[in-house]
C-alpha cells in the first residue's frame, strides 16, 4: 500500500508542474505498479 501513495504523490507532483504528457505516463506507471503489487499479495 505505501508504494501506491508514493506514486500518487509523484502524479500530483507532475500535475503541479503542468506537464500534460508526463502526467499520463506517471499514471500508467502507478497503475502498473498497483497491479503488480496486488498480484503479489494474492500469491502469498
Amino acid at each position: 500500500m505505501p508504494k501506491i501513495s508514493i506514486n500518487v504523490s509523484d502524479y500530483m507532483y507532475w500535475k503541479l508542474l503542468g506537464s500534460g504528457e508526463n502526467v499520463s505516463y506517471i499514471v500508467q506507471l502507478a497503475l502498473r505498479d498497483y497491479w503488480r503489487e496486488s498480484r503479489k499479495e494474492k500469491k502469498e
